[in-house]
């Protein structure tokens, strides 16, 4: 049975420097891997095959950014997977799974324009669903984000 996921990336800071969330997973999807923290909720649920969908969480803006397909389990993060991280808090994370056929849409995806048509955003309050950094969703859920993806 395939699991269908949002992953989220928010800004990183380094030295003093904010770190764009797009910055950041620009980086992920050109090493194909997503760093996680071995105490995320659901990582133990996260399997090869499953789909997920980015979601930036920024001061820049908010939205769902492209899609991916799990390649591996997670696992302890590799020396050459930490050479490709900086910036907190991806620096303090442990884990990581290895990202498949990863897209990054050209224009972000507003939850606005999702609201009332998915289960997981149903409250004025929806910036709070992404609180979380792996949020497990609907495959109905899943089509209906990526249905909306701006066609490069």
């Amino acid at each position: 049975m395939i699991n269908y996921w949002i992953l989220v990336v928010k800004d990183h800071q380094k030295s003093g420097r904010r770190i764009p969330a797009l910055e950041v997973l620009r980086t992920r999807v050109e090493h194909r891997f997503w760093s996680l923290s071995s105490r995320a909720r659901n990582i133990n649920r996260i399997k090869p095959g499953d789909r997920v969908v980015f979601y930036i969480s920024s001061s820049g803006g908010r939205g769902f950014a492209g899609t991916a397909v799990v390649s591996s389990t997670p696992h302890p993060i590799t020396l050459e997977q930490r050479f490709h991280i900086y910036g907190y808090p991806s620096e303090t994370f442990d884990y990581s799974i290895e990202l498949e056929n990863p897209v990054m849409w050209n224009k972000l995806v507003s939850p606005a324009e999702l609201l009332g048509k998915v289960s997981f955003l149903h409250s004025e309050r929806w910036w709070t669903r992404f609180r979380g950094s792996i949020i497990k969703i609907t495959e109905d859920d899943y089509d209906k984000i990526v249905a909306l993806a701006p066609i490069p």
